[in-house]
């Protein structure tokens, strides 16, 4: 299923990859890997793409409810509070949270990545977001290399998010700053 949820991702067939992923989150719903990435399409779509006004009240629509529904199911879950905790630092009000005007370690978004930190304090990739929210260039920079450089890091980080590279490439980002 999700090859061929990648296919249609590939294709644009944004509704189609949506459709296929929401049920696998309907027949998995204690399973945060696929409300993670179900998650992550929605936030993609709806930033980076092209799609229809139905399309977009739909998606947008669709990625506040799961937030919603998900963030009480999963608030313990080191993985979800990294994972959403990340796409939570943009555009935030897609889940129905204002936090315009907050500094970036009071949002939910920051709060929600240290708590999956503090569960699991050797966890690098953690301690990274964190510490990349705080501005700690050179400890961002240490520990996105550090990350990159172990292929154990990058096998986890893709079998948990499937959908796109966005962990990847954002420690990427970090290092060639």
């Amino acid at each position: 299923m999700e090859e061929k949820i990648k296919t249609h991702i590939a294709n644009k067939e944004w509704s189609m990859a949506v459709g296929l992923l929401y049920d696998l989150v309907l027949a998995n719903p204690t399973d945060s890997r696929y409300t993670i990435n179900l998650m992550y399409l929605l936030h993609d779509i709806l930033l980076e793409q092209e799609y229809s006004d139905d399309e977009n009240i739909y998606f947008a629509g669709l990625l506040e409810y799961l937030f919603c529904k998900s963030y009480p199911l999963f608030n313990n879950n080191a993985v979800y509070l990294f994972f959403i905790g990340k796409i939570l630092h943009i555009a935030e009000w897609y889940l129905g949270i204002d936090e315009q005007n907050n500094v970036p370690t009071n949002t939910l978004a920051y709060r929600m990545q240290l708590a999956a930190w503090q569960k699991e304090p050797n966890n690098i990739l953690y301690e990274w977001a964190c510490r990349l929210t705080q501005g700690e260039e050179q400890e961002t920079l240490n520990l996105a290399k550090q990350i990159l450089s172990d292929d154990n890091y990058i096998t986890w980080i893709k079998s948990i998010l499937f959908v796109n590279d966005y962990i990847t490439e954002n420690l990427e980002t970090t290092v060639s700053l």
